[in-house]
């Protein structure tokens, strides 16, 4: 299969278009992946079985960054978003204190189940650009990838890829979508046992 490729306001409700923050970005569907290969596989295994937020987040991150230079995790409260994971490379840390308004940064806007944005950030403000900067440890991306995280029918977390500053950002597909499926599924397990944090 083939990811779907369409305008951002294409599947926004028609009350937010007023508000649509994407401009030059495009809306791509994640389809859930029909199989596994055994990187994934062993992925899936790790995912499902940790046992707190963090391990989980962890396991995400390290996922994405076999394609992905940067990699942060935002857990979302209400219009605020606390970064949670960030990641380059083989490092990874857990960030606790970071704080990010997400309605002053048009790519962190709520997005449909399914669908990632690819394209420039589009940070209206400048104090959230220089946060974000800061917790990437550099410029914010020409382009990047962004796709929500649900739990149950509420998005609980937003997802940033990108690969450097200087680069355009790929489009592994079928590591988006196996690390959105897996990390939903991972986190439900966990909200169901323990609760979110």
């Amino acid at each position: 299969w083939h990811p779907k490729l369409t305008r951002p306001t294409d599947d926004i409700d028609p009350e937010m278009s007023l508000k649509d923050p994407f401009g030059s970005g495009i809306l791509i569907e994640l389809k859930p992946v029909e199989s596994l290969d055994l990187e994934a596989e062993e992925f899936a295994i790790s995912i499902l079985a940790a046992g707190t937020r963090d391990a989980i987040g962890r396991l995400a991150a390290s996922h994405l960054c076999r394609s992905y230079d940067r990699v942060l995790l935002i857990s979302l409260r209400g219009q605020m978003g606390a970064a949670w994971i960030v990641a380059a490379g083989d490092e990874q840390r857990v960030l606790k204190e970071i704080r990010v308004d997400t309605g002053s940064v048009a790519a962190f806007s709520p997005l449909p189940r399914g669908q990632a944005y690819l394209g420039p950030m589009n940070v209206r403000d400048d104090s959230a650009r220089a946060e974000l900067e800061s917790v990437l440890g550099g410029a914010l991306a020409a382009s990047a990838i962004v796709f929500p995280v649900y739990g149950d029918e509420r998005q609980i977390a937003t997802v940033y890829c990108d690969n450097g500053p200087d680069e355009t950002s790929c489009l592994d597909e079928i590591r988006l979508c196996t690390t959105r499926t897996l990390l939903e599924d991972a986190l439900y397990r966990l909200v169901q046992s323990r609760g979110w944090h």
